[in-house]
């Protein structure tokens, strides 16, 4: 009876901290590296899009969904956790809403998608820089 008492003790254990363990301690060289590429990218597909070159801005918009999605691992400085993945998860579907309204051929829906960007990223800075 012990024994099982002890096991389902360190079942309760490990159930509280391995979550934890996932995540990764702040690294702000990649996270500055990821803002940077992210202002770079931002500015690509709205040139793109404003030349009507809908593929390159979907291209150029994947790459933010992707990079975003990469630094959601990793426990903020300043905020709280579940506020970073958020505003993360906002801006990495903003920026996949635009891919998929570049593939459809749809300049509005990139624009719009390129508003939403800009809203969720000035939320991030504000939230965590």
């Amino acid at each position: 009876m012990k024994s099982r008492k002890a096991a389902v003790l360190a079942a309760l254990v490990a159930a509280a901290v391995l979550p934890n363990a996932v995540f990764a301690q702040y690294e702000k060289d990649a996270v500055v590296a990821v803002m940077r590429n992210n202002v770079a990218q931002l500015a690509a597909a709205r040139d793109a899009s404003g030349k009507g070159d809908l593929i390159a801005a979907g291209v150029a918009l994947a790459d933010i969904a992707r990079s975003m999605h990469s630094i959601k691992r990793f426990v903020p400085n300043k905020g709280d956790k579940a506020a970073w993945d958020k505003t993360l998860d906002a801006v990495v579907l903003a920026a996949l809403k635009g891919a998929g309204a570049a593939a459809a051929n749809e300049k509005a829906g990139v624009d719009a998608a390129l508003g939403e960007l800009r809203r969720f990223m000035a939320v991030g800075h504000a939230s965590f820089r």
